[in-house]
């Protein structure tokens, strides 16, 4: 029933992802590269090694690969609020976003291997990659449609996303499982001082953006593959980073609002 829950959610946010993302989103990359490409290439790339070596330093095997799926997960869409809360970079955000839920499925196909990767090849495709594809082909064929109707599934998905994260919080977590939220609240510690910096040395507004997008990932996204994969600590690790990514990205709005 969870499993149904979880994936069910990654479909719903995937679909109203590509709802909610147009073509020129993609685009942008090729307008603002000197912030958009080292800013996939800290959240494809460097965030997940990261995770890697912290994890080889502080947790078991399986903490680590959970740790590395989380930093894996694409940028999401509810980042774009508090990006414009901000005063960053919305059309920036949007191509992090846009970018790095495509960019996600080669680079976790790559991280899965042996019988890990039968099992969760086929749930990444059909529940993540096509509802996205879905969303994307919607939006750019009737646009009234998808303009009348995103709004309404991305809150959906993200109650339904909030309801995933508490039964995990509630019925899947141990006490042993709490050796990970100091590491997680690190990780996004991290993300965001990397994209602060990244982004200062690209304009106005480009920190803040890189900040906020690489610390909020797209948390529905771990439970349901991981979940998949036979991984029951993917939805826990996922759960509490839910909670750090959001003390991470209110701590940037307190530092810019002091600022102003």
């Amino acid at each position: 029933m969870f499993l149904f829950l979880a994936l069910s959610t990654l479909a719903l946010v995937m679909f109203s992802t590509g709802l909610s993302l147009r073509g020129r989103d993609f685009i942008r990359i090729s307008r603002m590269p000197e912030a958009a490409i080292p800013g996939l290439a800290l959240q494809m790339l460097a965030l997940p090694a990261i995770a890697f070596v912290i994890g080889t330093a502080l947790l078991p095997t399986e903490g680590r690969a959970a740790l590395m799926l989380v930093a894996m997960a694409p940028a999401t869409m509810a980042c774009h609020v508090l990006v414009g809360l901000a005063g960053g970079h919305i059309g920036l955000a949007r191509c992090i976003t846009a970018w790095s839920s495509v960019l996600v499925v080669p680079v976790m196909l790559l991280f899965w291997t042996g019988g890990q990767l039968a099992e969760v090849w086929q749930p990444l495709l059909l529940v993540y990659l096509l509802p996205l594809l879905l969303g994307l082909l919607l939006a750019a064929r009737m646009s009234f449609l998808a303009v009348r109707i995103e709004g309404r599934l991305t809150m959906l998905g993200s109650v339904l996303t909030g309801i995933v994260v508490l039964v995990t919080l509630v019925t899947r977590t141990g006490r042993d499982d709490l050796v990970m939220v100091p590491v997680l609240v690190l990780l996004a510690a991290i993300a965001v001082c990397a994209g602060w910096l990244t982004g200062r040395r690209s304009g106005a507004g480009r920190a803040e953006t890189l900040a906020l997008s690489l610390a909020m990932q797209n948390i529905a996204l771990p439970p349901g593959i991981g979940l998949a994969a036979g991984n029951g600590p993917y939805a826990v690790t996922a759960a509490f980073y839910g909670i750090a990514m959001y003390l991470a990205a209110f701590s940037v709005l307190i530092i810019r609002a002091r600022r102003r």
